[in-house]
């Protein structure tokens, strides 16, 4: 799911009949806050943001080419990779 001007997810993000992946494409700051379950990649790419607005916000380990703001969420994650 590429998100263009999209600056808040507050569902959950989930696989439907597929896996579902999400990438943030161009500049700005997209926030999660819901429990999500997507078990596809995550990637952020260069120039955006994504903003964790819980701890559970993000379910796997991210593509960051970009910037992830934890914005004080304690989470865990298995690994982190990208070159952001």
């Amino acid at each position: 799911m590429p998100v263009h001007r999209v600056p808040k997810v507050a569902g959950v993000v989930e696989d439907g009949a597929g896996t579902m992946s999400l990438t943030t494409i161009g500049t700005g700051t997209l926030t999660l806050t819901g429990e999500n379950t997507l078990s596809g990649i995550v990637t952020v790419e260069d120039g955006s943001t994504l903003k964790l607005g819980s701890p559970d916000a993000l379910p796997s380990d991210p593509e960051v080419n970009g910037t992830l703001d934890l914005a004080g969420n304690n989470t865990t994650l298995d690994g982190l990779w990208g070159s952001g």
